[in-house]
C-alpha cells in the first residue's frame, strides 16, 4: 500500500492502556474493556472505555493520513452535545478522576 491508499479493514495500532484491554477498533473508535480489578471497581464491571482517535474513514475505508486532535475534537463536541440534552445517556465520565487513563484524557469517554 502507499502512504495515501486506503487501508482495508480496520487493522488499527491500538494503545497500551495499563489496566485494560483492547476488544474492538471501529473506523474512528477503539473500545477498551477494564482488565484490572482496581479498575473495575472505580468504573464498573460493565463499562468499557472508548477512544476516538484521529483515523479518518471515507467510504468504508480507513485512510492513512489522520486528522491531528480529530479525536479530542470528536469526543468534546459529543460530550457537549450531552450536556445540552436533557435525557438520560451513556457516558458516565470523561475525566482522570473518572477512570479514563490520563494518555487518552481529553478524547475517551466511560460508558
Amino acid at each position: 500500500m502507499t502512504e495515501n491508499s486506503p487501508q482495508r479493514g480496520f487493522e488499527t495500532a491500538t494503545l497500551d492502556l495499563p489496566g485494560w484491554t483492547h476488544v474492538y477498533s471501529g473506523k474512528v473508535r477503539d473500545l477498551y474493556e477494564p482488565a484490572d480489578e482496581a479498575i473495575r471497581q472505580q468504573v464498573g464491571q460493565d463499562c468499557v472505555l472508548v477512544v476516538a482517535s484521529d483515523r479518518i474513514s471515507a467510504f468504508d475505508h480507513v485512510l492513512a493520513n489522520g486528522i491531528p486532535d480529530k479525536g479530542r475534537i470528536l469526543t468534546q463536541l459529543s460530550l457537549w452535545w450531552f450536556d445540552q440534552l436533557d435525557v438520560s445517556h451513556h457516558v458516565l465520565g470523561s475525566t482522570v478522576a473518572d477512570g479514563v487513563p490520563a494518555a487518552v484524557e481529553g478524547r475517551a469517554m466511560i460508558c
